[in-house]
């Protein structure tokens, strides 16, 4: 299982580069089975127009209001999947079904105060589950209930440096997983956005 989760900061001037990155893997079987970008900043057609060039499919999207938000879920073709719920422009949910493990996908793009948190989490909070993995820029984000680990905590690597200030808004949040680590990718800032992406 591998799962890409990256705030890419505007997905429509990024179109090429993303897709060029995501083609680059050398097979098929090395692209992620999930592709889960954040602050898109864009509606439905942006994010059909980028599944079509990566050759994905568009499995959930919460469009941005305004030049806010967005998020996404690509999922690479044959993996099974379920569509569960979105909530404003923030956050995304399905159900993946892959060969040794099933299991909940929560894409969330956090706020930096309650207003916006709360009920974020509320609804994460609603819909978490035995086996959930939750992914994106949190921000002050953080989900309601015991069980959550850092992934990258957890695998002993100390705070990931995945902003260009440094810090660690970027993350993988696991229930009911254990031995799962994660890495985050150093693909430049310049071409790609303020944050780096990590890979599960």
């Amino acid at each position: 299982m591998s799962i890409l989760s990256f705030n890419v900061r505007g997905l429509n001037s990024k179109l090429g580069v993303l897709s060029n990155y995501v083609n680059s893997f050398k097979s098929i079987a090395e692209q992620p089975e999930v592709i889960f970008l954040t602050e898109t900043k864009g509606d439905g057609l942006l994010h059909y127009d980028f599944a079509l060039k990566i050759n994905y499919f568009l499995a959930s999207y919460a469009p941005a209001l305004g030049a806010s938000g967005g998020v996404a879920i690509f999922i690479k073709k044959g993996v099974r999947f379920s569509f569960i719920s979105s909530f404003e422009n923030r956050g995304t949910i399905i159900d993946l079904f892959l060969k040794n493990c099933a299991f909940r996908f929560i894409g969330v793009y956090g706020g930096f105060d309650a207003a916006v948190n709360v009920p974020l989490s509320d609804w994460v909070s609603s819909y978490a589950c035995a086996n959930t993995i939750i992914a994106g820029d949190l921000n002050h984000f953080s989900p309601q209930g015991e069980g959550w680990i850092d992934g990258y905590l957890a695998s002993g690597n100390g705070p990931p440096d995945t902003h260009n200030l440094g810090g660690s808004m970027d993350k993988f949040l696991l229930k009911g997983f254990t031995d799962i680590d994660y890495l985050v990718l150093h693909l430049g800032f310049t071409s790609f956005s303020d944050h780096r992406p990590i890979l599960l």
